[in-house]
């Protein structure tokens, strides 16, 4: 329906919000642990230098235990993902004024939503 469709729309960007919130609470609550069992698991690899494969793994938990999400990471993505979004939210809230016109008089639709009518009873709810 119009209503569930534009509202999924508005609501879309905040949900990428709560995202990336959610990443970074459970990073802060796991994640630490993680890493640090990650970062040992590196210091210990190092010393192991016998095959390729080892090798190989040392340096991926290595890369792995290097990662930190901090709160200003993470504010830095929500804002760069809002900014990208800007002119979609823009363009989601402003699309329920832009219509067409009808050719048999002055009621025209929703040119996102045909079958909304202007100032009908759907398009004011």
């Amino acid at each position: 329906s119009f209503l569930a469709i534009y509202g999924f729309s508005l609501i879309l960007p905040f949900l990428l919000v709560l995202t990336f919130t959610f990443n970074y609470l459970a990073f802060r609550v796991v994640g630490a642990r993680v890493v640090l069992r990650l970062q040992a698991q590196s210091t210990r690899d190092r010393w192991l230098r016998g095959k390729c494969h080892d090798r190989l793994l040392g340096k991926l938990f290595g890369l792995l235990g290097s990662i930190r999400i901090t709160f200003n990471k993470t504010v830095n993505s929500i804002g760069t993902i809002l900014a990208g979004f800007c002119i979609g939210i823009t363009s989601s809230c402003l699309a329920v004024f832009i219509f067409y016109p009808h050719p048999h008089g002055k009621v025209g639709s929703v040119r996102r939503f045909p079958s909304v009518l202007a100032y009908s009873s759907e398009w004011w709810a």
